[in-house]
């Protein structure tokens, strides 16, 4: 006989939204991004899971040096922490069990866009990384999320307006 393992079924993303999908403004400051003033913008993190509990599970990234972390965060499940040093975002969970079907945290950022970054979307984040173990097979699960910038595609009451003006 052959045996066949099979990892759970997970699936893990990440967006940038200024209003919330009502329209009702999660960022502040002005959209778009303007010289000289502050425009605050949430990330969300998700992880859809099914099949298999997951253990030690982790989403992270790190900041580029022109954006504020602004100690606003909240998460269903686990831990989100900033380290000011390393600039490293990580949310991190013990376990998720298959009754949590999906694990959400967000956390606010901001940016003070300066005159070389006019006519440009600027990054909010660098590339994210995701692992955890699936606690049936035992297998390292990993996936990476490219960074988002101030473009906000899926913000359709902001989207076309991420580019930094005077």
């Amino acid at each position: 006989p052959i045996k066949l393992s099979i990892n759970s079924n997970v699936d893990v993303w990440a967006e940038v939204r200024y209003f919330s999908d009502e329209g009702v403004p999660v960022g502040t400051g002005p959209v778009p991004p303007k010289v000289g003033e502050t425009t605050t913008y949430r990330i969300f993190w998700n992880v859809s899971n099914s099949l298999h509990e997951l253990k030690n599970v982790s989403l992270s990234t790190n900041l580029p040096q022109d954006v504020t972390w602004l100690e606003k965060k909240q998460t269903d499940i686990g831990t989100i922490e900033f380290n000011p040093t390393t600039r490293r975002v990580k949310w991190s969970t013990s376990k998720l069990p298959t009754q949590i079907k999906q694990a959400s945290t967000w956390f606010d950022v901001g940016i003070n866009p300066a005159n070389h970054d006019v006519g440009t979307f600027m990054k909010l984040n660098n590339q994210t990384s995701f692992s955890a173990t699936d606690n049936t097979t035992n297998d390292q699960l990993t996936d990476t999320i490219g960074n988002l910038t101030t473009e906000l595609p899926k913000d359709k009451y902001a989207k076309g307006k991420g580019v930094v003006i005077k």
